[in-house]
């Protein structure tokens, strides 16, 4: 089982689309760890990521689509996922979110189409957090 990613295990040797890192312990990921790979598809749910590097996804902004971090143990929102400006869908289901920021979902507020916020701890999210996302259907 991973418990980490080590800084240069994707250094552009092999190109990849889509990548699962589900059911393991990984508790964080290192900054721009993913610059190299043109990641299209991202799963790293059922893991033990407690917060993301602010820079995790720095080198995926325009080619990461779907983003999958359901079940880990993140209390805030990352501001690593800001600046995904492609993103589609995005599943934070299962975690400890307690609060969203009007911020939070600047970046994908062009294209998100599915955002899953089940399980968690929300108290509070702005609606100016959900109304410039445009294209959200569920």
């Amino acid at each position: 089982m991973l418990t980490h990613l080590p800084d240069c295990v994707f250094n552009g040797s092999f190109a990849m689309k889509e990548l699962h890192l589900d059911f393991n312990f990984i508790r964080t990921l290192p900054a721009r760890g993913f610059k190299y790979t043109k990641l299209e598809r991202l799963s790293i749910a059922n893991n033990r990521l407690l917060k993301l590097h602010s820079d995790a996804f720095s080198g995926i902004e325009v080619t990461l689509t779907n983003l999958d971090l359901s079940f880990n143990l993140m209390a805030e929102f990352s501001p690593a996922i800001k600046d995904l400006k492609s993103l589609l869908f995005l599943s934070l289901k299962g975690n400890y979110l307690k609060k969203l920021h009007k911020d939070d979902l600047r970046g994908c507020r062009k294209s998100l189409e599915i955002l899953d916020l089940s399980g968690n701890c929300l108290t509070r999210i702005p609606s100016l957090t959900l109304q410039p996302l445009i294209k959200l259907t569920r």
